[in-house]
């Protein structure tokens, strides 16, 4: 990942595009064949923004830069989602002690993307939750194949989200936003869920 300092000239002008579309994008509420959504935009910025950095392949060999601070826990089980991170802004001091605002972006992944996901068994009880300060978080299902099961759904905080059951494994994705003392920092969090037994889940 590389660090960009917004007051350099055409590059700040450049990344500030990345940075727009990286932040908070959400799917378009048309539909499929009229626009591209947001989401796969800042997709197609990001990773571009990335193979001019030629980090792109860094990046997924080395996707994470800290053990995520979400857990899932359902029944005895608990697991730590994968974590990609996607943007960060901050203001830090210079040499001169003057502020400066400082951006990273890195790239968004797909669920076809990831490969092995940590895997909790569904239960009623099954909880999301997290040691940090979110601002914002959405929550998406796929199913093993990574298509669709739904729209994003938006949640105050990240203890709200209740999931589902279904008859066969999914995957879940979360895109949050963690405030920090000195600016704000975004990741997407992955797991799946087990189908219950037949006749379990409700007990």
């Amino acid at each position: 990942m590389k660090r960009w300092n917004v007051t350099c000239g055409l590059a700040s002008l450049a990344f500030a595009a990345v940075l727009t579309a990286c932040r908070g994008a959400k799917p378009a509420t048309g539909t499929e064949s009229e626009t591209r959504t947001e989401v796969e935009a800042a997709e197609d910025i990001s990773a571009s923004a990335a193979d001019a950095g030629g980090e792109v392949q860094a990046e997924r060999e080395n996707h994470s830069t800290r053990r995520s601070c979400v857990t899932v826990v359902s029944g005895e089980e608990t697991v730590i989602p994968v974590e990609y991170f996607n943007f960060s802004q901050s203001t830090e001091a210079d040499g001169e002690g003057k502020e400066q605002f400082v951006s990273e972006c890195g790239r968004y992944y797909k669920v076809e993307d990831v490969g092995e996901l940590p895997t909790v068994s569904y239960s009623p009880e099954l909880s999301v939750q997290t040691s940090e300060t979110v601002e914002t978080v959405a929550c998406r299902l796929y199913n093993r194949s990574g298509t669709a099961l739904g729209e994003w759904t938006d949640y105050q905080t990240i203890e709200e989200i209740r999931l589902p059951e279904f008859q066969e494994d999914y995957v879940v994705e979360l895109r949050m936003t963690l405030a920090w003392e000195s600016g704000i920092s975004g990741y997407q969090e992955f797991f799946a869920v087990a189908a219950a037994p037949p006749g379990t889940a409700g007990n």
